[in-house]
């Protein structure tokens, strides 16, 4: 080989090897910018439920409106063991399906080991599956959050609903959390900590529901409780009775 031959050749290696390291650069930005995104607003993931096997799954505030009306979210499913997986998902409320376009998989340290972005199609929502749960959130109206109030100091809230499961905090006389809406089968109920979204498990006679508006805007009784807390109607809302007119006859 001449060096005119040479040169060309070790000259087309270099531009190669270039354009190469610069691909692979805007995609370690691209992806260090989407792991801060997710992971650096740890105060917009909010708990949707628990699984039998003990995964979370968490719901990240910021929706986005697609063509057709379609909303795009990103969800989190964190593992017993720490591991987490963040999904941008697709959701077609009409239609009550979803589909994934993006799936990254994190370790326990919260590190990226692995990702997909191809290869899925749309899938219905299965009754009483965490994709269920996340179009109740999602799809449907929101319901005002619903609190409740510690009555007694502490108070074990459980890791599951169960007397024999781990204590994972002490409660104390009138701290307040938000009940899952669908929990209580049982008579435990999955509260959340709305400034930490953790979860907790807790009977239902260890609380009292309390109504969440300020009390000088309530015109209404407050909502009876689940299972055996029930609420009890304020008394301006007991319904008055307006004394009748009579009305005279001429004779």
């Amino acid at each position: 080989m001449d060096n005119q031959s040479f040169n060309r050749v070790r000259d087309q290696s270099f531009r190669y090897s270039f354009k190469l390291s610069l691909i692979l650069c805007i995609v370690f930005i691209l992806a260090g910018l989407t792991t801060s995104s997710v992971f650096g607003q740890k105060a917009t993931w909010r708990y949707v439920m628990t699984s039998l096997s003990g995964t979370k799954t968490y719901l990240n505030d910021e929706r986005k409106t697609l063509p057709g009306k379609n909303l795009g979210a990103w969800e989190k499913m964190v593992g017993a063991d720490g591991s987490s997986v963040v999904t941008l998902v697709e959701w077609d409320c009409a239609g009550k399906s979803r589909l994934i376009h993006q799936t990254t998989y994190f370790n326990s340290r919260q590190s990226a080991v692995g990702g997909k972005s191809k290869g899925f199609e749309w899938s219905r929502v299965i009754p009483g599956s965490a994709g269920d749960f996340l179009y109740h959130r999602l799809c449907l109206t929101a319901m005002p959050p619903k609190l409740v109030q510690i009555i007694a100091d502490h108070t074990p809230l459980r890791a599951r609903p169960d007397d024999a499961a781990s204590t994972t905090r002490i409660a104390h006389r009138n701290e307040q959390f938000q009940i899952v809406p669908e929990s209580g089968l049982g008579g435990w109920f999955n509260l959340v900590d709305p400034a930490t979204q953790e979860d907790y498990w807790l009977e239902g006679k260890s609380f009292k529901i309390i109504d969440a508006a300020p009390a000088s805007t309530t015109t209404s009784s407050p909502k009876a409780g689940v299972g055996s807390v029930q609420g009890k109607p304020s008394k301006s809302s007991r319904r008055v009775r307006r004394p009748k007119s009579r009305v005279k006859q001429n004779r």
